[in-house]
């Protein structure tokens, strides 16, 4: 009786088949845990900035003394509405406590830093300019995106 084995060849393209397909799986989830990460930094984009028009609607004005959006403190509790207005460049009380109104401060509590910082889905801080009276856009919020590196092409905005 003849016992049939695998000859070097086949063991080979084996091996090589399997490495072809673990690096289009790596490749895919890769591509789709990015993508979830943008997705989560634009939708956090939209609910701070949706947060900053119904400031300004309601006040009249965008906040000009901050650069970061802090809600948190070190421990992630939320800030009082009076630490946050010294924070936030002397911003009146009621301001702060509209603002705070219009988020959903439970799913933004994720993307807090250490310091109590809104971040994007990579950990890095999210930028608020605020508005210039010669631009056309009002405020702007800012990812450095994946690379965290400002200024380039895969910075997101709240204008994307």
């Amino acid at each position: 009786m003849k016992q049939e084995r695998f000859t070097l060849v086949e063991i080979v393209m084996v091996v090589a088949l399997i490495a072809v397909l673990t690096g289009i799986a790596i490749g895919g989830y890769s591509y789709a845990m990015n993508s979830s990460r943008e997705s989560a930094t634009k939708a956090t984009l939209k609910q701070l900035s949706a947060a900053l028009e119904s400031g300004k609607t309601k006040h009249g004005f965008y906040p000009s003394g901050m650069t970061a959006i802090k809600l948190f403190g070190a421990d992630g509790a939320e800030i009082s509405d009076s630490d946050l207005v010294a924070a936030w460049g002397n911003l009146p009380e009621k301001y702060i406590k509209d603002f705070r109104r219009a988020l959903d401060l439970e799913s933004l509590r994720q993307y807090a830093d250490a310091d109590g910082r809104i971040t994007d889905a990579w950990g890095n801080t999210l930028v608020y300019t605020a508005p210039d009276t010669g631009r056309r856009k009002p405020f702007t919020i800012r990812s450095n995106g994946p690379d965290g590196i400002a200024n380039n092409d895969d910075d997101i905005t709240n204008w994307d």
